[in-house]
């Protein structure tokens, strides 16, 4: 069955016929579509602004220490929100695990990675992550420019 992007009548009616014509056992997958290429890249370029910034526990931390920072204070902020949508929600809730390593001598952070987002939490990142610059005085060269998640590639 090949994979549809069920944006216009024709390709759900396609959708439709795979599921009709598909054998016994077989089974269709509908998922939120996943985050632009435009928007990892302005997240990208904020994370890269605030590591030259800010400062965390009166440290410096490189792009993806930040990145790991401002994940994981977004997760944090989106699900104690009772109004955060379903969707987002979902693409983050049970996402990460506080782990001891393997030898015992540290705590191991995995899980939550923004390769995973779909494009409505991306886009919701993109917003918390100007806001976040605004409250913590890191100047963006530019504010990411906000996205709607239906925007294509």
């Amino acid at each position: 069955m090949p994979r549809r992007i069920l944006d216009n009548p024709h390709a759900r009616a396609a959708a439709h016929r795979d599921i009709d014509a598909a054998p016994d056992g077989y089974e269709a997958n509908i998922v939120a579509p996943n985050k632009t290429r435009a928007q990892e890249e302005a997240y990208h370029a904020i994370f890269g602004q605030v590591a030259k910034q800010c400062r965390h526990l009166n440290q410096c931390f490189d792009l993806e220490g930040w990145k790991r920072l401002l994940v994981d204070q977004f997760r944090s902020d989106m699900l104690a929100d009772p109004e955060c949508h379903p969707d987002i929600r979902e693409n983050l809730e049970g996402s990460v695990k506080m782990v001891p390593s393997l030898d015992g001598r540290s705590i191991v952070s995995i899980g939550l990675q923004t390769r995973k987002f779909r494009r409505k939490t991306a886009a919701a990142f993109l917003d918390w992550l100007n806001a976040w610059c605004v409250e913590h005085d890191a100047k963006l060269s530019a504010p990411a420019r906000m996205f709607d998640e239906r925007e294509a590639a």
